[in-house]
């Protein structure tokens, strides 16, 4: 294996890393004690991209150092502490044991092997606390091959723990009405199903809003917007700790009730749902009467697929549309065998409308 090299003095023959100060303007803004500098190009966007977090740069020709306030903030520095800060001082923070790691991905780095410096390393604040910050960096080359910067980020672990829920959050939920999405439903269904007890039941209901789309035309696409979300506070509202509501997307929305243990506790939760999609809602000022059709599927009655039972619940649906009086209908494996055609027809026929309302201004 090659041999580590002092992480700084990295490129070979450039004594670059001199006893500086390092230099902290507010607002990010970045200034050498020379002059001011043209701190442009993809090293500039790749600092201002980064401003939160704790970001560097060294321009090798020149000597400088450049940080943000946020690494400052991190190391527990202020203006005045960094006018008799150098690089040996910070050199000599880092954890020895993590500093062969880091010099060694910068060799690899500098080698071709890896594409970027990678390293989760200890350092030591200002008050002389160890603090664990993960490091990436980069060296940039010029056309001629010849190296300029040397850059990068350190992110601490509670803003690492912070990124990797924001992505999940990204992952899991809709971002007009925060709720849980299918990907996330599925996962939370699946699991449900599977600690289900023998005695327990869950009910899968899937709702379709009546006449949405005459608000988004209406009204306009921000205005539906405000309605789907005053419509999600209110499923939101109707489930206990233990259940989950969540969008499908447009107008669908799913609530899966969890532990049911008899049909008097079924009844009071499906009568519950029903008054949340049934209500009067005031919007800046413009009332509307939200109203939806209601498909239910009781688990372990029916037997399925995650996806089978949210389709099942959706065929429930479809057929709510076309019963009057009714809030909800639960699905049942005989009656649906015996749906005459006609009914079918009428459900085929709404399918169709749906399909083409949402896709009419193709042939405009």
């Amino acid at each position: 294996m090659k041999h580590a090299i002092d992480f700084f003095h990295a490129v070979e023959n450039k004594n670059f890393f001199k006893d500086i100060p390092l230099i902290v303007e507010k607002n990010y803004i970045f200034k050498s004690q020379k002059n001011n500098y043209d701190f442009s190009g993809c090293v500039a966007k790749m600092m201002f991209s980064a401003c939160d977090m704790g970001a560097w740069a060294v321009n090798i020709e020149t000597q400088e150092l450049f940080i943000t306030e946020r690494l400052a903030e991190i190391l527990g520095y202020n203006q005045n502490d960094l006018k008799n800060i150098n690089i040996q001082t910070l050199k000599n923070s880092i954890h020895p044991e993590d500093l062969e790691v880091l010099e060694n991905s910068l060799l690899y780095h500098i080698n071709g092997e890896h594409e970027n410096i990678n390293s989760l390393i200890r350092v030591q604040d200002k008050n002389k606390n160890w603090i664990k910050l993960y490091l990436k960096g980069k060296i940039l080359f010029e056309d001629n091959n010849s190296s300029k910067w040397l850059f990068g980020v350190v992110i601490t672990m509670d803003e690492l723990a912070n990124y990797y829920e924001e992505i999940k959050d990204l992952a899991n939920y809709d971002s007009l009405t925060n709720l849980p999405n299918r990907k996330f439903l599925i996962e939370k269904l699946t699991s449900a199903i599977e600690k289900t007890q023998s005695d327990e039941k869950i009910a899968i209901c899937f709702i379709d809003l009546d006449g949405f789309k005459s608000i988004n035309d209406t009204y306009g696409h921000l205005m539906g917007d405000k309605f789907l979300c005053e419509i999600a506070k209110s499923l939101k509202k109707t489930i206990r700790s233990h259940d989950l509501v969540a969008r499908l997307g447009g107008d669908e929305f799913v609530v899966v009730f969890n532990r049911i243990k008899d049909n008097e506790i079924l009844a009071t939760l499906l009568e519950r749902l029903a008054k949340a999609c049934h209500k009067n809602i005031t919007i800046n000022n413009q009332k509307f009467t939200a109203s939806a059709s209601i498909g239910v599927v009781l688990y372990p009655n029916i037997l399925g697929t995650v996806e089978e039972l949210i389709s099942f619940a959706d065929k429930s649906m479809y057929e709510a549309k076309f019963t009057k009086n009714q809030k909800y209908i639960i699905f049942n494996n005989s009656r649906d065998s015996l749906i005459d055609a006609k009914r079918k027809a009428r459900i085929a026929h709404y399918a169709f409308k749906r399909l083409f309302a949402a896709t009419e201004h193709w042939f405009k």
